[in-house]
């Protein structure tokens, strides 16, 4: 009986514990759930959508992965390399731009890199000084270079003009001797100084 009484107790303890295990899990799962959501709506607004068109876009690429015979996990792996991929070429690229712009002004990549570092420190000071953030200070400049990219234009078709010819045949010429000056090793800033030098040494003659 004792035996029996026993048996007893022990299966309730464990049906009892069970069901309290269960009951935990509950608001567990709940709470994760909830997480989930939080985080699904921030990357929404992340990607500046709203959930649903999040949801969409993911179903979509769901799509896109069953139809390449690829499970979701093998999709995203995918995805994620071509990023990579992308993101060594745009690397690349930055640092081809950085050595043609470092090679026009005649100094190092690096003596570059110093320059615009210290000309970032520069902008920002200026933006505190004037009491505006520095997106505010960049939109300003931003605006300053569009100005003069008009005045640019404005004189180059003047000077096209002049030597009688149109902008595209200036153009051309212009980066005509952008060649010879990469073909010479030099930077267009000195290019120019010889050419000038030149010209000096003719009229004198």
């Amino acid at each position: 009986m004792k035996k029996m009484v026993s048996s007893i107790l022990l299966c309730a303890m464990l049906v009892l514990g069970t069901g309290s295990a269960f009951a935990g899990s509950i608001p567990e799962k709940a709470a994760q759930q909830a997480e989930a959501a939080v985080k699904f709506e921030q990357r929404a607004q992340e990607k500046g959508i709203t959930v649903d068109e999040l949801k969409a876009k993911i179903e979509a690429e769901k799509q896109k992965a069953e139809d390449m015979g690829l499970s979701w996990k093998e999709y995203k792996a995918k995805l994620k390399a071509e990023r990579g991929d992308k993101k060594e070429d745009k690397k690349a690229e930055r640092q081809a731009k950085l050595e043609e712009i470092a090679k026009e002004k005649g100094i190092t990549v690096d003596e570059l890199r110093a320059e615009r570092k210290a000309k970032r420190a520069e902008r920002r000071q200026k933006a505190e000084e004037m009491g505006i953030t520095l997106e505010a200070y960049r939109d300003q400049l931003k605006a300053e270079r569009a100005d003069k990219k008009e005045e640019r234009a404005v004189k180059l078709e003047e000077r096209a003009q002049e030597k009688g010819i149109t902008v595209e045949e200036l153009k051309a010429k212009i980066e005509d001797r952008k060649q010879k000056a990469e073909d010479m090793g030099i930077s267009m800033k000195e290019y120019k100084t010889q050419l000038k030098a030149e010209k000096a040494s003719k009229k004198q003659a």
